[in-house]
């Protein structure tokens, strides 16, 4: 993909390198870490190539009028250091870090409406399939507290 669709992308530390629609009229964005040499977190020597991708798919913020599906190709290393006990590692992302799949912009919009009314979560993101009231609610216990329920004490529909 050209630099264009990365910069409209806007996703720091990535880079698009595809953009299609699927057979059900989904639109797909494929982004990879934009960093070329990665670090084993064990021992700290570099990487000399990947030996693994695998697709990963994440949420992120709406993207237009419809639903945006974003899958992060993440590269898989070998750490060739003998001393070190990490022998694969995943490159990680400040955006999402390990074991995640919501992209540090979604986490802050869920976060700032997790802060406010519960009626708010799922107006936050309308485009986000699976993002509402929950998301906000699991964002919240790592935070400042739980997010309210509403008077009726069953959770609010998120869409």
């Amino acid at each position: 993909m050209d630099d264009g669709t990365t910069l409209m992308f806007d996703l720091p530390g990535f880079r698009v390198v595809e953009c299609r629609e699927d057979s059900a009229g989904q639109r797909l964005v494929v982004v990879m870490g934009a960093d070329a040499e990665h670090a084993c977190p064990g021992c700290g020597v570099l990487a000399v190539r990947p030996y693994d991708v695998r697709e990963s798919v994440v949420k992120d913020l709406p993207f237009g009028q419809r639903p945006l599906i974003v899958v992060w190709r993440k590269r898989r290393y070998l750490c060739l250091e003998a001393a070190c006990g990490r022998r694969v590692f995943t490159e990680s992302s400040v955006q999402i870090p390990p074991r995640h799949r919501l992209t540090g912009r979604l986490r802050a919009k869920l976060e700032a409406a997790a802060s406010g009314s519960a009626r708010s979560c799922g107006r936050c993101c309308p485009g986000v399939p699976g993002v509402g009231l929950e998301s906000a609610q699991s964002l919240a216990g790592q935070g400042d507290g739980p997010v309210r329920q509403p008077a009726s004490g069953a959770p609010a529909r998120t869409g």
